[in-house]
């Protein structure tokens, strides 16, 4: 598991992704986590970059984050592992390249989603 540097966007809010892998169900995982701000919806994109743009994987949630119960969302099965080595998305220096942009979003645009969450590819 590994997590990246917190950051903060203009509302206060402190986040940061976690990545992990799952060896056994050949998955790469992905999450936002809300570390510190008031409760808020959330739109966030994620993309694992390949030289090639055709291949470039990418993912998007709307969700509620609440600090609490509800302090991380994301993808379990973001991208199988033997995609990544398959596929070339390994850098030379073994790293992946992965851009991530969040905003946030209308709590009524959002609801309308399947169970208060939204999840799209």
């Amino acid at each position: 598991m590994a997590y990246s540097n917190e950051f903060s966007d203009n509302f206060g809010h402190i986040w940061r992704i976690m990545v992990w892998c799952v060896i056994s169900e050949d998955q790469l995982g992905i999450y936002l986590e809300l570390v510190d701000g008031n409760p808020c919806w959330m739109e966030c994109r994620f993309q694992l970059i390949h030289p090639e743009p055709k291949k470039i994987i990418h993912k998007k949630i709307k969700q509620f984050f609440d600090g609490g119960s509800q302090k991380d969302w994301g993808f379990r099965d973001f991208v199988t592992l033997g995609t990544i080595l398959d596929d070339n998305y390994l850098k030379e220096d073994d790293s992946l390249e992965l851009l991530y942009h969040i905003r946030p979003c209308p709590a009524a645009a959002a609801s309308v989603a399947a169970g208060c969450s939204g999840v799209s590819e």
